[in-house]
C-alpha cells in the first residue's frame, strides 16, 4: 500500500502526474498528464500523483501502473501524455536508445532501400533518422505536435520532413510511397481503417511494414508475456543501451489481441506475413500487388 501522500486523486481538471514514475534519475524528472480518452482534447478528468524522491522505484512504478489502470467514470481508456521530456534523456545518442519497439526497427529498415518512405506516428523521429541511409526521402507524420517539435530539434538531415497531422485525413496522394512503416501506432486508431489507409498510400509493388502490440488475454498469454519479460530484463542487463521512454502519447490497453489482428490482416491485406515476436510485439509485412 502506498503512503497517503502518493495516492491517486481524481481532480476535475488540470491534474498532473509528477515525478520519477518511469524510474528516471533525480536530475531527470518527467511530467505527464493522464487524460481520459473521451476528454483528451479538453484535458479534463485528469489524475494527479504527489511525488517524493525517496519513494522506492518499485512504488513509483506501481503509481504509474495505477494511473494506467485508472478509468474515468465513463469507463474509457486513458491516455498518458508526457508533456515534457527530461533533458538528460533527449541527449542520449540514437544508437544507444532501446526499448521493445526499437528492438524491431531493424526489421523495418530491412524492407528498404526505398525512394519515398512514410513513417506513420513517427514520434520523436528515431526511425526516420535511422531510415536515412535506406531512402531518398523520409516523411514522418504524427498528430502530437510536441513530438514533432522534438523530432525537428533532433534531426538535421534535409532528407527528412516532419508533418503534424493525422495520416487518415492528411491529403497525401494515393500510391506515392515505396514504403509505409509504423511502430506501436495501429492500436491508436481503428486497425482496419489504418491498414487500408497504409495500403492505399503504398505504390503498386511497394511495401507496408508494421510493428504492433496486441492485447494480452490471461491465462492464455501468461507464458508468452513471462518470456517477453525475461527477454527484456536480460537485454537491459547485458546490452550497453539506455532504456528509452518516448515522449509521445500512449494508449493502453490495445483493443485487439494478436489473434484478432492476425485475422484482420488476412482479410484486409491478403498474403501479408504476420509474425509474433519475443519481446511482446507482432509484425506485419505486406507487398502491394502490381497493377496488371
Amino acid at each position: 500500500m502506498l503512503p497517503p501522500s502518493h495516492e491517486l486523486a481524481d481532480r476535475p481538471a488540470g491534474g498532473v502526474l509528477h515525478g520519477d514514475a518511469f524510474g528516471f534519475s533525480s536530475f531527470a524528472k518527467c511530467r505527464l498528464l493522464a487524460v481520459s480518452e473521451a476528454k483528451c482534447h479538453s484535458h479534463a478528468e485528469m489524475v494527479s500523483v504527489r511525488y517524493r524522491p525517496e519513494l522506492p522505484l518499485g512504488a513509483r512504478r506501481s503509481v504509474l501502473s495505477s494511473a494506467l489502470a485508472s478509468r474515468s467514470r465513463s469507463g474509457s481508456r486513458r491516455y498518458l501524455v508526457p508533456v515534457s521530456l527530461p533533458y538528460s534523456l533527449s541527449m542520449v545518442p540514437d544508437a544507444e536508445r532501446w526499448n521493445r519497439n526499437i528492438q524491431y526497427h531493424p526489421l523495418l529498415l530491412g524492407l528498404g532501400p526505398a525512394d519515398r518512405v512514410l513513417d506513420v506516428g513517427c514520434g520523436s523521429g528515431l526511425l526516420c533518422r535511422q531510415m536515412i541511409p535506406h531512402a531518398t526521402k523520409v516523411i514522418g507524420i504524427d498528430v502530437d505536435r510536441p513530438s514533432i517539435d522534438e523530432a525537428k530539434r533532433e534531426t538535421s538531415d534535409p532528407a527528412v520532413e516532419y508533418i503534424v497531422g493525422d495520416v487518415l485525413t492528411y491529403p497525401f496522394e494515393r500510391e506515392t510511397f515505396d514504403l509505409v512503416v509504423s511502430v506501436a501506432v495501429l492500436h491508436h486508431m481503428d486497425a482496419a481503417t489504418g491498414l487500408r489507409r497504409f495500403a492505399d498510400l503504398a505504390k503498386p509493388g511497394g511495401t507496408v511494414g508494421v510493428v504492433g502490440i496486441g492485447r494480452s488475454v490471461y491465462p492464455r498469454d501468461l507464458v508468452r508475456d513471462g518470456l517477453a519479460g525475461i527477454a527484456t530484463f536480460a537485454h537491459r542487463r547485458t546490452r550497453r543501451s539506455t532504456f528509452w521512454h518516448h515522449s509521445s502519447p500512449m494508449v493502453w490497453p490495445p483493443p485487439l489481441t494478436d489473434h484478432e489482428m492476425r485475422r484482420l490482416v488476412a482479410e484486409v491485406m491478403p498474403g501479408a506475413e504476420f509474425r509474433r515476436h519475443l519481446h511482446g510485439r507482432h509484425s506485419i509485412v505486406w507487398t502491394k500487388p502490381r497493377s496488371t
